[in-house]
C-alpha cells in the first residue's frame, strides 16, 4: 500500500495548473483546454504519432543499408 501512495503522491505534485484564478474563460479558451486536456483527444493524438513512426520504419527498408 505504501508503495502506491510513493507513486501516486508525485504525479499529483507535477500537474500543472491550467486556469489561474484571475483568467477569464473564454468559449475559445476552454475549447482550447479541452483539445490539450481531453484523454480521447490526446490518445487519438498518440495512435496518430505511433502509426507516423511505423511509416518511417516501413520507409527505412528502402534506403541503403
Amino acid at each position: 500500500m505504501a508503495v502506491i501512495f510513493s507513486v501516486l503522491i508525485p504525479l499529483t505534485a507535477v500537474a500543472e495548473e491550467i486556469i489561474k484564478n484571475s483568467d477569464l474563460l473564454t468559449i475559445e479558451r476552454c475549447i482550447e483546454i479541452a483539445l490539450q486536456k481531453h484523454p480521447n483527444i490526446t490518445a487519438s493524438a498518440n495512435t496518430i504519432n505511433i502509426y507516423r513512426s511505423k511509416i518511417g520504419e516501413a520507409k527505412a527498408d528502402y534506403y541503403p543499408q
